[in-house]
């Protein structure tokens, strides 16, 4: 299994490094410091061909005492196909630190503008078991003057596991702050709920993101 991660966290890193040699669009990278842990996020998404692009999101936890059972690492690649300017279809591979390698399908609603930003994301994952999972971000930027913006952000998902009709994983993060050009922070909250008993966890603290 260690083999098979190393390959596929190489693989994302070659591909990461591939589609990321056009500089737009930029890819978001954040730091959350919370009460209990910490958190990181970075997603790219970047054209291949025509309608084709490859979308790759990485995310990882770790508490401060550095407690393995705590740490947490999901990276998922897939590859789009732009059905609409506002709907995708894709199919990828993501690594799951508990799970191992999950196939899925998936489809994407998205609207952007400076102001808004609305994403809607179904996924069937296929192996190793079957599951749905609901993944949601709204974020409202509205300008304050001419360099800096409110920032705010909901971003929520629900994972259940069709094949034992279970609660696999669900959580909201919230996110409270100002955007200067390419750079927000603020205050942070993210609540967690995992397994079929739903354990709780909660962290409150404070992020930095950078559009890079």
């Amino acid at each position: 299994m260690i083999r098979k991660l190393l390959l596929f966290i190489s693989l994302n890193f070659i591909l990461s490094s591939l589609y990321s040699q056009n500089n737009t669009p930029s890819i978001p990278f954040e730091l959350f410091f919370g009460s209990n842990r910490t958190n990181t996020q970075l997603s790219l998404n970047k054209n291949i061909k025509g309608k084709f692009n490859f979308a790759n999101l990485t995310v990882a936890a770790a508490d401060y005492k550095n407690t393995l059972t705590e740490n947490e690492v999901i990276i998922m690649n897939t590859i789009n196909y732009q059905f609409h300017k506002n709907i995708n279809f894709g199919a990828g591979l993501r690594y799951h630190y508990k799970k191992g390698l999950i196939p899925n399908l998936s489809m994407s609603f998205t609207h952007f503008n400076p102001t808004w930003t609305f994403i809607l994301s179904p996924c069937f994952e296929l192996l190793p078991k079957r599951d749905i999972e609901f993944v949601g971000i709204i974020e409202f930027k509205p300008k304050l003057n001419d360099k800096i913006r409110l920032y705010t952000r909901l971003q929520g998902l629900y994972n259940h596991n069709l094949t034992d009709n279970l609660h696999d994983r669900s959580y909201a993060n919230f996110r409270l702050g100002l955007k200067i050009n390419r750079i927000a922070f603020g205050a942070a909250a993210n609540i967690d709920y995992y397994g079929p008993k739903k354990l709780y966890k909660d962290n409150y603290g404070v992020f930095f993101k950078i559009d890079i």
